[in-house]
């Protein structure tokens, strides 16, 4: 999820300030370990404006990705002619906003439910999905068409520049805002500052992390792989 941008181009919404004020380098490298024993790396980081941002792709949706939209009354999901993206729960269970956290139990979806909805699937296959939703790393959805979707939560961290004209984007593998994956269990808020980690120390200490926004926002990128859908 990323933050938006309003009709002037400004960012809004869900993003993380670089708090000191001041002239900062437009480019800068620093050294990572590659590991133990092994020679450093340069990373090379550039303060990118909205213009080369978007030119670069750094701030806009994969091509191939299904643009999301949130209900501002439900929180809910859906796609950008409003049709409901609804997330398979547990019998009874309600569905929760999509940036809601919940525990490891309100995420289970019991077994014979899921043999029903995976006739044919199988036993191992159905098996690893009911721990992945257990543990959280996955949801499961049924898009608008019907078709029955495993969904893997990632968090895409923007950090503004002081005057809100530049993203902060690594230039060097791999390129672009730093990601990381959420855990149903996880705030957004949590996890933005997780992968603030990512960047170089003199940057994250300096992070503030601003509350997730619906106009962030949210797509989903189909995978290819076996696993992705179900």
């Amino acid at each position: 999820r990323e933050s938006g941008q309003n009709a002037d181009g400004k960012p809004s919404g869900h993003k993380a300030r670089r708090s000191l004020m001041g002239p900062f380098r437009r480019r800068f490298g620093v050294t990572e370990n590659k590991g133990s024993g092994q020679s450093h790396l340069l990373a090379i980081y550039w303060w990118c404006t909205w213009a080369d941002c978007k030119i670069n792709g750094f701030t806009s949706p994969p091509e191939e990705a299904e643009v999301l939209r949130i209900n501002i009354t439900t929180g809910l999901a859906e796609n950008i002619d409003g049709q409901h993206w609804e997330e398979i729960r547990a019998e009874g269970k309600p569905e929760l906003p999509l940036a809601a956290t919940t525990t490891e139990a309100e995420r289970c979806v019991p077994r014979e439910m899921l043999a029903d909805y995976f006739d044919g699937a199988e036993e191992k296959d159905v098996e690893r999905l009911i721990g992945e939703l257990f543990n959280s790393t996955a949801r499961l959805f049924r898009s608008p068409d019907g078709t029955l979707t495993k969904v893997t939560d990632y968090v895409v961290l923007r950090v503004i520049s002081p005057d809100e004209g530049s993203v902060l984007v690594r230039e060097s593998r791999p390129t672009g805002c730093p990601v990381m994956h959420r855990r149903g269990t996880e705030t957004l808020e949590a996890v933005a500052k997780k992968v603030s980690l990512q960047l170089p120390p003199f940057v994250s200490k300096e992070l503030t992390i601003d509350e997730y926004n619906i106009d962030d926002g949210t797509w989903i990128v189909r995978d290819v792989g076996e696993d992705a859908v179900m």
